[in-house]
Order: structure tokens, then C-alpha cells, then sequence
């Protein structure tokens, strides 16, 4: 299997959901809030203000739109992008580590946005 089929094996959908992450390891001290672009059951692509290292792991709390509970994981930046037109960062993640429920809740989340978005378009 090719590598871009591995990473399209969880459907992406577009979704700005509020995202609070920590460093750890060495360099715990770096923490924020981003929005997530769009997610999956593989990541997420972050609008970020300040860039992050590829490889560096980070602990991330994505907040799911009510009822649900917030989601926890540990993940590892993919890349961090500067786009000096928009002057913004994007930096996607990767999950490391996620609860099997949350990765549940979330791929449902996802799954439920494809639909209402196919919904839509039908209209």
C-alpha cells in the first residue's frame, strides 16, 4: 500500500473546534490554543499562532461541540506551515496515543459531519 493510501485511511472533514495543547517531554513549558481546520480519526490540521517542530509531541484537548466531552490524546507534529499571504500557520498532527473510546466519539463526529455535508449538497 502506498503511503498517501495510509494516510487517507480515516475520512478528513472540515471542522473548526477549539484545541488547548501542552508540550512534553523536554521542552514542557510551550503550551496554547489553536483551532483545528478539519479533522479525522488519524488528526487534525491546526490553525496555530506560533509554529511547531516536526517530530515534537504534544498533548491535545479537543473540545467537541455539546454534550459530548472534550477529547484527549497525545499526538506528534507532521509539519508546521507559515503562509506569509495569510499570515497564519497551519500544523498538522498526528495521533500517538488516544483513548479507543475517544477515537470512537471522534470518527462518529467526523462521520456525522460527512453526512449533513453530503445533506447539504443535495439540496
Amino acid at each position: 500500500m502506498a503511503k498517501s493510501d495510509e494516510q487517507r485511511k480515516f475520512l478528513r472533514v472540515p471542522a473548526e473546534l477549539p484545541v488547548v495543547y501542552w508540550a512534553t517531554g523536554s521542552n514542557a513549558r510551550e503550551s496554547g490554543e489553536a483551532t483545528s481546520i478539519d479533522v479525522s480519526g488519524a488528526g487534525l490540521r491546526l490553525r496555530t499562532v506560533e509554529p511547531m517542530k516536526p517530530g515534537q509531541p504534544i498533548e491535545i484537548e479537543v473540545k467537541l461541540p455539546a454534550p459530548h466531552k472534550p477529547i484527549r490524546a497525545q499526538v506528534r507534529v507532521v509539519r508546521s506551515i507559515l503562509h506569509s499571504r495569510e499570515k497564519t500557520i497551519t500544523t498538522q498532527v498526528a495521533f500517538q496515543s488516544i483513548d479507543e473510546s475517544d477515537c470512537d466519539r471522534l470518527v462518529g463526529y467526523v462521520y456525522r459531519r460527512q453526512i449533513a455535508a453530503r445533506k447539504r449538497a443535495r439540496r
